[in-house]
């Protein structure tokens, strides 16, 4: 089992990859209404100046986003998302798995799914039965900022997006569309 540190760890660096990746579902050219879907964000978006082999994409399709990477199975996540003005409000609803657990790799999973996939898998290897509610709720601790739900600041001139953190203003990101 990984150490804190090494699941902290990969805790932030799955966060920022999201960061990255699920933002380019927005659009700020006045058409959204507030709660509602613009029709403009579908599409596809890749991060500028991303390496070829990093590569992820994100599509848009009427309020459901899905973000994809060949090379990041565990980067995968889909879910929902939402616009008023110039903010778009995410929520991660699937995950993809780099196929611990016995998951299969390019397939997504829910919260609950991964919870009742660990389980299994802690009982499996003969954890004390008195031992699994703790290392249940650790690992749910462990998951939960993969399923998150956040809000962001975006616009779009063209085929360009780009996005600020609600946060850290100051800190941006430019997307292309390519489809």
């Amino acid at each position: 089992m990984k150490t804190w540190k090494q699941s902290h760890f990969f805790n932030v660096v799955a966060i920022l990859a999201i960061f990255f990746t699920l933002t380019a579902c927005g659009r700020n050219d006045g058409t959204s209404t507030g709660g509602g879907t613009d029709p403009a964000l579908n599409g596809t978006w890749i991060l500028d100046n991303y390496k070829v082999e990093d590569r992820e994409e994100t599509t848009c399709t009427n309020g459901v986003f899905q973000t994809s990477s060949d090379n990041f199975p565990s980067r995968t996540r889909k879910g929902t998302y939402t616009t008023n003005g110039d903010e778009i409000t995410i929520q991660v609803t699937h995950v993809g798995t780099n196929g611990s657990l016995n998951l299969v790799i390019g397939q997504l999973y829910t919260k609950d799914e991964k919870m009742a996939a660990y389980e299994a898998c802690i009982r499996d290897v003969g954890i004390p039965e008195e031992k699994i509610p703790e290392w249940v709720q650790e690992y749910d601790s462990e998951i939960s900022d993969t399923y998150f739900k956040c809000k962001y600041t975006y616009s779009v001139v063209g085929d360009t997006l780009t996005f600020r953190s609600v946060i850290l203003p100051s800190v941006k990101w430019t997307y292309s569309k390519i489809k």
